[in-house]
């Protein structure tokens, strides 16, 4: 008769992947369509895109509109919207579902990158004992860095945000993770995976377009490791079958292919290329190092000390990392250069090196690389999505850094079993101390974050403004509007041109579906500057509303030149002018 720990043993991965799943879906999907509240102009010009690409039929690879964005994400957004209509939650959705799914991949990754992990320590005898005796080391840092991942606020924020930059941590742990299993076992649609995975990480974001670096060092590596593997003399095997240089070249022309046609795009529209990155750049400064020095301070302390100060990417400008997940990303950070530099002294003495040190320094590499989007830059450091990319080494050194500090603990309580001996009474009781302070930091963390998301963050006042949770219920108001009545939105607020209105009144746009020209005449909604008051005729049934009601002296001019107007009660924190 089968048990059920037997069941629960085959099965661990299996089980351990779903539970921390199912915590990664509530912080993302949970009250989705309260938190955030109102819908910033950022989000609403994708869905004004995306609702113009629904009538239009034309789908577009880039979407030049708000500095440029990569279209992969707004027409994805556009079928959310086609089955749930041109709510803000339908947008961020999308956002959830990407996600979601990283966390399954980052899982995936992590286990692959130290399933065969060579995690050895010297008790006194100096007899070599292994750490996996009692926890398969990939496996328990695969768990820990996704859990901690399923309760990141840093990633619940922007998974619940319809900005496009989240799927880069997606579009990268699938990516990689395939990568890597193709080096394992050499089968052509793990690598024809790869290709697709990365090449449609080039659709994602502009923080995507350094991965190039990380493909360099792990492809360069890997073909180093095959070419170090061939036999030397013709009587001799080959220690592996997998031609790597093989695998590197299809996995590329798959990449190739799948990038083409945003590639395409940018070599007819090389202005489009740099977009917002070349405004905010280090290089437009006078002094650009002393800029890159700043922007690298800010960014390394932003996991510990002072995290983003944007209230849509981050909370009060706390780090970006729950302070005890911070110290495990430190204490792994010291673990993986201490194996690096272990492995380079026993390099340069041409000692026998045992130590496995490709895990180190990828994550080292891609943590070094994908800082660089932010460093880069001098404007709004640290900037928490220009920095998303590191969201995937950055909680892998939090795994490492938990498994390093359990090391210590069983090696300094010689907890080491090997099968033979038994462990006493006073072991444990430190085992079963161990077990019951994972479990109470489990909750604590779980709590910690739940309330800092739904209570601390979704309640403060600056959410609501900084999610334009004003223009939202304009837009709310004017959408409820008889069609058939003039309605004149006063865009009374600076932003970037779209279509020769700014950026603020995206929101409104959305909710009332005008976007396009044709829209606006069908609704009888007129969106005008306040120099311009003069284009509202007063002879029809009208309603004026100013996107910012805090304009007094605007209020007092449209109360003078429109007298027969009367100011209906606010409804929020918005006027209302009608004169019926």
């Amino acid at each position: 008769m089968i048990s059920i720990t037997n069941i629960i043993n085959r099965n661990k991965k299996i089980i351990i992947i779903i539970l921390i799943l199912v915590v990664g879906v509530f912080f993302r999907f949970y009250k989705i369509t309260e938190i955030p509240p109102g819908l910033y102009p950022d989000e609403a010009i994708n869905g004004n895109n995306a609702l113009e690409a629904l009538k239009t039929g034309e789908f577009k690879i880039f979407y030049p509109e708000n500095n440029g964005r990569e279209g992969l994400f707004i027409n994805l957004q556009a079928v959310s919207l086609w089955f749930f209509g041109n709510n803000a939650w339908a947008l961020r959705v999308v956002s959830g579902f990407f996600g979601t799914l990283t966390i399954l991949g980052f899982f995936l990754l992590v286990y692959e990158l130290f399933r065969n992990y060579n995690h050895t320590v010297e008790k006194e005898t100096k007899e070599s004992v292994t750490f996996d005796t009692f926890l398969p080391h990939g496996l328990w840092v695969a768990t820990l860095s996704s859990f901690f991942l399923a309760t990141s606020y840093w990633h619940i924020n922007f998974s619940r945000i319809g900005f496009r930059a989240i799927m880069v941590p997606f579009f990268l742990a699938f990516g990689f993770y395939f990568l890597l299993k193709v080096f394992r076992t050499g089968k052509i649609l793990t690598a024809v995976l790869t290709g697709i995975f990365i090449g449609l990480g080039f659709h994602t974001y502009i923080a995507f377009r350094l991965v190039p670096l990380i493909l360099i060092f792990v492809s360069g590596w890997k073909l180093w490791q095959w070419h170090k593997a061939q036999p030397t003399t013709h009587n001799l095997q080959p220690t592996t079958k997998t031609c790597v240089s093989c695998i590197i070249v299809l996995f590329l022309l798959i990449t190739f292919v799948v990038a083409l046609p945003i590639g395409w795009y940018f070599l007819n529209h090389p202005e489009d290329f740099m977009g917002r990155q070349s405004q905010v750049s280090i290089f437009s400064s006078e002094n650009p190092l002393k800029e890159f020095a700043i922007s690298n301070i800010k960014t390394l302390g932003m996991f510990n000390v002072r995290g983003d100060c944007n209230q849509r990417h981050n909370f009060n400008c706390e780090p970006e990392l729950f302070w005890p997940v911070g110290i495990l990303f430190l204490a792994g950070v010291y673990y993986s250069f201490s194996r690096i530099w272990r492995w380079m002294k026993n390099s340069f003495s041409k000692t026998p090196n045992g130590i496995s040190v490709f895990p180190h320094l990828f994550i080292m590499v891609w943590f070094l690389v994908m800082m660089l989007p932010s460093t880069l830059t001098k404007e709004g450091i640290p900037h928490a999505i220009r920095s998303i990319g590191l969201i995937v080494p950055v909680f892998i050194f939090a795994g490492l850094g938990s498994s390093f500090l359990l090391h210590q603990l069983f090696y300094r309580f010689h907890l080491f079993y090997d099968g033979k001996e038994r462990l006493n009474h006073e072991h444990w009781r430190v085992r079963r101390g161990a077990v019951i302070f994972i479990a109470f930091f489990i909750i604590f963390a779980v709590v910690n974050t739940y309330d800092t998301y739904f209570k601390k963050f979704s309640g403060h006042a600056k959410t609501y403004f900084e999610f334009s949770t004003g223009l939202y219920r304009i837009g709310e108001y004017m959408a409820s509007s008889p069609r058939e009545i003039n309605k004149y939105i006063i865009v009374n607020m600076d932003g970037v041109n779209v279509n020769g209105v700014p950026m603020p009144a995206q929101t409104v746009m959305f909710l009332t579906d005008s976007y396009r020209e044709t829209s606006r005449k069908e609704k009888n909604i007129f969106y005008i500057l306040p120099g311009v008051l003069g284009l509202i005729d007063k002879k029809k049934q009208s309603i004026i509303i100013l996107l910012n009601p805090f304009d007094k002296d605007l209020v007092q001019e449209i109360r003078e030149k429109f007298p027969e107007f009367k100011i209906l009660p606010p409804e929020a924190e918005f006027y209302v002018f009608q004169n019926f």
